[in-house]
């Protein structure tokens, strides 16, 4: 029982504690993701070794060494809970005109549940889709949406990294980019909400994880180059970004993507919203909708995985007149 307590506290603290080196390996930087379940496991441990270890240098060790994972974790995920305060604040007078939903879903291309999505869409009624992993299969089953989405961005590919976006709203510009090398495409398409110019990005960086790439690297650039791109344009213009970043939403990538384009997370003060794995109970948020501070938020939900390995995200927000 003693060994069991130490080897599970050594595991938990070291476990906690590697992000912290900033080595890009996928296996120290897949620990961030973890630390929901290192802050319970920590716990847990903390209890364990104060009632059940002797007293000696040892537990003085762990305790402190516990204590120290428990802050570190606990801060990561704070804001992601309904006890910090919100970044978005609720839209306290609805403006239909100045209204725009989002469905954000990375399909899983394997999937082949193509209606269950339709069906989806057409409950939810969204007015801009964004559609991740889709290849020939994905778009030809997908035609059926075009009468009321008919304005289409795509890059349309077999490797996993194929995007599809659909939208009610005209675009008054759209393009497909290669922000980092040429497999990976993102999308960005420009429209207007109530006189303001928003301008959207989606990506879907390539995820750092064994038998695709060892590190994070080329993931964190991309990131950061949207980041890069989107901090020279307009101060007028509202942003968004939307996709499967491949990253949870305390990443230290993350943080400086927010840092950078002052762009806020919705999830903040209300809760992680985890997305991945959709078929496991310990999820991760691994998809994201970042916005500029002049939105406001009428609805965010997690849906149905629909057959995917990802769960879809649905936001309604308000965006602020101008004259706000």
């Amino acid at each position: 029982m003693k060994v069991a307590i130490l080897i599970l506290s050594i595991f938990s603290v070291v476990g906690s504690l590697l992000p912290i080196w900033s080595n890009p390996h996928w296996i120290i930087r897949g620990q961030m993701n973890l630390r929901p379940l290192y802050l319970v496991i920590n716990l847990i441990c903390l209890i364990a070794v104060i009632a059940v270890l002797p007293f000696d240098y040892w537990k003085i060790f762990l305790i402190s060494s516990l204590i120290l994972s428990i802050s570190i974790c606990l801060k990561s995920i704070w804001p992601y809970t309904v006890l910090s305060n919100i970044e978005i604040r609720n839209a306290s007078k609805e403006l239909p005109n100045h209204q725009v939903k989002i469905f954000v879903f990375n399909v899983y291309q394997p999937n082949d549940k193509i209606e269950l999505l339709i069906a989806s869409i057409r409950k939810k009624d969204p007015d801009i889709i964004l559609l991740l992993e889709t290849n020939d299969k994905w778009d030809k089953g997908l035609n059926a949406l075009h009468d009321t989405y008919p304005y289409h961005v795509k890059a349309i590919r077999e490797d996993t990294y194929g995007l599809l976006l659909l939208s009610r709203i005209p675009f008054t510009s759209s393009q497909i980019q290669y922000l980092i090398y040429n497999e990976i495409p993102s999308v960005e398409v420009m429209f207007t909400i109530g006189h303001k110019v928003v301008r959207l990005m989606g990506l879907h960086p390539e995820p750092p994880i064994w038998g695709e790439r060892s590190t994070s690297v080329k993931k964190d650039e991309e990131i950061l180059a949207a980041a890069s791109y989107l901090s020279t344009k307009s101060k007028d213009e509202s942003h968004l970004l939307l996709g499967d970043l491949n990253e949870v939403a305390w990443s230290d990538t993350s943080s400086t993507f927010r840092k950078i384009t002052n762009m806020k997370d919705p999830r903040v003060g209300r809760g992680m919203f985890a997305t991945f794995p959709a078929y496991s109970p310990i999820k991760f948020p691994l998809d994201h909708i970042y916005c500029t501070p002049d939105f406001e938020l009428i609805e965010y939900s997690i849906l149905d995985s629909m057959g995917s390995d990802h769960h879809a995200i649905f936001i309604h927000f308000q965006l602020q007149p101008k004259n706000h």
